[in-house]
């Protein structure tokens, strides 16, 4: 079941190392869950926040809250969004959907760091990117990512491509908001003279 899947770190822990192991590990596993988890609730509302400064997002997303000073509607948007998603699908599904994206642009930003060190070498002021074990741990962390994105893929497509669906919506939706902001922009300056 999808439940025994999902416990499976757990499991292997108890079967290898015992019953009061496997509970450590499965401990450990929350608290690296939870952690994951209070980093995405921290940042995702502060990039709809600034998204929303840059007209690119509701501009209610770009609103403080007067007492915590943090992006409280954006932070609501956000939980409703997740909520809308954890209610209509089920946590591999879930998982899918994110993991070829994620892992796709990890990779890219590593290939990036090939990008950029080239250029800089030209350049004899610019800031040097090091990387330990350049250019084999990039290398290495490219494949490594590389294998998730195809694997994943090959295993479950219609997931990984719902995943890939969802986060493709961001291009059109991007060109047709900021086409929208220049157009009130031009309206705000024509009725200003």
């Amino acid at each position: 079941s999808e439940l025994d899947q999902s416990r499976i770190v757990t499991a292997a822990s108890s079967q290898l190392f015992g019953p009061v192991i496997g509970r450590i590990v499965g401990c450990m596993v929350a608290v690296s869950i939870l952690g994951c988890l209070s980093a995405a609730i921290l940042t995702g509302p502060r990039i709809h926040y600034a998204m929303a400064k840059d007209k690119l997002f509701p501009s209610l997303a770009g609103d403080v809250h007067p007492l915590f000073s943090t992006p409280g509607k954006a932070i609501w948007i956000q939980a409703v969004w997740s909520s809308v998603l954890v209610l209509t699908g089920t946590f591999n599904q879930l998982l899918d959907y994110v993991t070829v994206p994620s892992v796709f642009f990890a990779s890219v930003a590593a290939v990036g760091l090939f990008f950029v060190r080239h250029r800089d070498q030209k350049d004899e002021q610019a800031i040097v990117y090091r990387t330990l074990g350049y250019p084999v741990v990039p290398l290495l962390f490219i494949l490594g990512m590389g294998w998730i994105v195809v694997n994943t893929a090959i295993k479950y497509p219609k997931d990984s491509l719902w995943g890939l669906f969802i986060v493709g919506l961001g291009v059109p939706i991007y060109f047709i908001w900021n086409a929208w902001a220049r157009y009130e922009s031009t309206s705000a300056k024509i009725s200003k003279k």
